[in-house]
């Protein structure tokens, strides 16, 4: 078992700086996944806890110990990467035992130990084939199995899914996160796609330039996002952006996107403080909007009269399209929405859920 913590961990490739003084701890046990656009660092970081790169500064720990200057080999930490890394001249097994052999486990332990990750993974009949036979999600699982056999202290996660089609994404999404319930491992994740961090994670770290944005447990990050990036990072479809001002009326606030007027609910507008007269970014995501029906808008909601333009049915969901002022919105509504292009669609929005950003900082007041 083993818990992992960075402090201060800088890594530069020449003029490039490509981690900027990053702190995180990770719990013993816990699935933590590293999220982020491409480029943030989040691989780089994982590659600093292998002992894969060297940290340019700072500390790594895994169990309480500094490794910085700790051979890969020795930090006890198995990792699955996004290419399989496969030996294409070895049978399944082979590449399953090959770690167990580099550490000179006893010949009567390997075939066991790799039966054992074999039935965790449902490729027993797997086992006498070459990589070559095998699909995209099999090598995956052969990979994850080579891993899996060493019953390290930390397993690390390099975008593993990332050449699978969606259907493998998900059915591997879910065997990764009942081999987590079942094993009991500290396991780090790296990702760029949220849904794949919302799903997997007991907490998330949503990188930006090197630089922890936000991180926390996912509803955490997706209910009370600090920054325009996370709100918009996180979720799917993305949050929907407006230019907006703030407005005080009657002690009461609201927000004015064009001319279309969305009034808060009475404690949202106590929070702010009777601010009037703002610049703001609204946001709101498409789920937060909900087709009106009778007179008076939901608790909560303010009512907001749009037009359908473009329509998406996504079975279980719809995705509608229309325009607030010269913005562009997607709404969520029922797969069974019959929407059409031109018809007026009356909708509440919760301004309880909305989000309302600084401009300038990029911050969620």
């Amino acid at each position: 078992m083993a818990g992992v913590r960075l402090r201060g961990v800088h890594k530069r490739f020449g003029k490039v700086h490509a981690v900027r003084g990053v702190d995180i701890e990770i719990p013993d046990r816990a699935f933590t996944v590293l999220v982020g656009p491409s480029g943030c660092g989040k691989s780089t970081l994982l590659r600093m806890i292998a002992g894969l790169e060297e940290v340019t500064e700072g500390t790594v720990e895994i169990d309480g110990a500094v490794v910085n200057d700790v051979r890969p080999k020795d930090r006890d930490v198995a990792m699955v990467f996004q290419n399989y890394a496969l030996y294409p001249h070895m049978s399944v097994f082979e590449n399953v035992a090959f770690g167990l052999r580099m550490r000179g486990t006893a010949g009567a332990e390997v075939r066991p130990r790799v039966e054992k990750a074999a039935a965790m993974l449902g490729i027993m009949d797997l086992l006498e084939r070459q990589p070559r036979q095998l699909s995209g999600g099999q090598r995956q699982r052969v990979a994850m199995g080579r891993a899996l056999v060493r019953d390290a202290k930390l397993y690390l996660f390099d975008e593993p899914l990332s050449n699978l089609d969606a259907q493998l994404r998900d059915e591997m999404r879910t065997e990764i996160k009942r081999l987590h319930q079942e094993m009991q491992r500290t396991m780090i994740y790296v990702t760029h796609d949220q849904v794949e961090a919302m799903t997997l994670a007991d907490r998330i770290v949503l990188l930006r330039e090197g630089e922890i944005e936000q991180e926390g447990p996912p509803l955490e990050l997706y209910e009370r996002p600090a920054t325009r990036f996370v709100a918009g990072f996180i979720g799917s479809p993305a949050m929907n952006f407006a230019p907006a001002e703030l407005e005080a009326a009657d002690g009461a606030v609201q927000v004015r996107v064009g001319e279309t007027v969305l009034a808060l609910p009475p404690g949202r507008a106590e929070r702010l403080g009777g601010d009037g007269g703002r610049a703001v970014l609204f946001g709101i995501r498409p789920e937060h909007m909900y087709r009106a029906e009778g007179e008076a808008p939901r608790p909560d909601c303010a009512r907001l009269d749009t037009t359908v333009e473009i329509v998406e049915p996504m079975g279980a969901n719809t995705l509608v399209n229309f325009h607030l002022g010269e913005t562009s919105m997607l709404v969520r509504l029922d797969g069974s929405a019959a929407e059409r292009p031109g018809n007026a669609l009356p909708l509440d929005v919760d301004m309880s859920r909305a989000v309302l950003v600084d401009p300038e900082s990029e911050r969620v007041i």
